[in-house]
């Protein structure tokens, strides 16, 4: 039911009416807007009506569905059930400030009824906690890291039901731990190429830490007792071309204002304007820079791929090339003269 709130967030900002909501089947939406108009002073009849009807049909809807999976007997149907539970209980809490509802043009107060779900709440969330808790334990004994994914995403919802359940934190822990894949990274040059110093060292570090998921942990150290798979990085070939040197000398002149230069009468005076404001005129002058500009470009391209090998039996699982072209390019320019003859670039 939290997706109310963010419905409701979306509705404030449009002219949707819960009466349009109710028609288009979003019971939850017509009551939770109608809910919001009447606390924020919108007395309309039909908001009132449309609460009445919304929060009847889809309480009473619920109820239905909720009394229909427990006829089934099905363990599985739980945590529908406990969902089903958790609704009536927010829509209830969300409406009860507001009764009584009083519509004023029929002189009666809406019929709209609380029930005291609590008991059945409370139920709902142990039964499907311990459905949870034992499918879990089942997927992990089996030590398959899909099954303790499962099992982990199994011990989660029962952890945002009690965070203190059984030995749940402990249990979330091994399914985590068992889930996880570790990849040995591990790079070949095969390029006959010698490569600079602490080259795979730099490539290591670097997706050492980047490469990672939540069910993927690279490492380097080949020691570790939890290595699942390698990652080989095969570098089969390099190819650098000549480093392009490119230098100019040019130069930019600009015409600039410089000051002002005042007008003088004959008596060596600094004339002045109608409005007694001394005339001046701008001072034009030109100002330049000699620009040494030089350019550098290089480009290559690397070949190589990539395989994962399984590390019990060192049996290839999979392998896939790769390439990728590599430019440098860069400009650099110095000059001499009056920084503000320089063009923008």
């Amino acid at each position: 039911m939290k997706i109310l709130f963010f419905l409701l967030l979306i509705l404030l900002n449009s002219c949707v009416t819960p009466k349009q909501l109710y028609k288009n089947g979003d019971l939850n939406g017509a009551v939770a807007l109608a809910v919001f108009k009447i606390k924020d002073g919108n007395m309309s009849y039909k908001h009132k009506l449309i609460l009445e009807s919304a929060y009847n049909e889809i309480t009473n809807r619920e109820l239905q569905q909720i009394n229909l999976l427990k006829r089934e007997g099905n363990p599985s149907n739980s945590e529908s059930i406990l969902e089903l539970y958790k609704n009536i209980h927010y829509r209830q809490n969300l409406v009860q400030p507001i009764l009584p509802v009083y519509i004023k043009k029929e002189y009666r107060n809406a019929e709209i009824k609380l029930i005291n779900v609590d008991q059945e709440l409370a139920d709902a969330k142990n039964i499907t906690a311990e459905y949870l808790y034992v499918k879990a334990n089942n997927l992990l004994i089996s030590k398959r890291k899909n099954d303790a994914r499962e099992a982990y995403t199994l011990y989660t919802k029962i952890y945002k039901i009690f965070k203190d359940y059984k030995d749940i934190k402990l249990r979330l822990d091994s399914a985590k731990t068992f889930g996880i894949n570790y990849v040995l990274l591990d790079y070949k040059n095969n390029s006959n190429q010698i490569l600079p110093k602490g080259f795979f060292d730099e490539l290591i570090h670097f997706n050492e830490g980047t490469l990672n998921t939540e069910w993927l942990v690279f490492t380097t150290d080949i020691k570790s007792k939890n290595i699942d798979k390698v990652l080989v990085i095969n570098i089969n070939n390099i190819n650098i071309g000549p480093e392009q040197f490119n230098e100019r000398t040019f130069t930019e002149i600009k015409r600039i204002q410089d000051g002002y230069t005042y007008e003088y009468d004959s008596a060596g005076s600094i004339k002045k304007d109608a409005n007694g404001k001394e005339i001046k005129n701008k001072k034009i002058r030109d100002v330049f820079a000699v620009i040494r500009e030089i350019v550098q470009h290089k480009q290559g391209r690397i070949e190589g791929s990539y395989e994962i090998i399984n590390y019990k039996n060192a049996a290839r699982i999979y392998i896939e090339p790769i390439s990728n072209d590599l430019v440098f390019h860069n400009e650099v320019a110095t000059y001499l003269g009056d920084v503000r003859a320089l063009s923008e670039r």
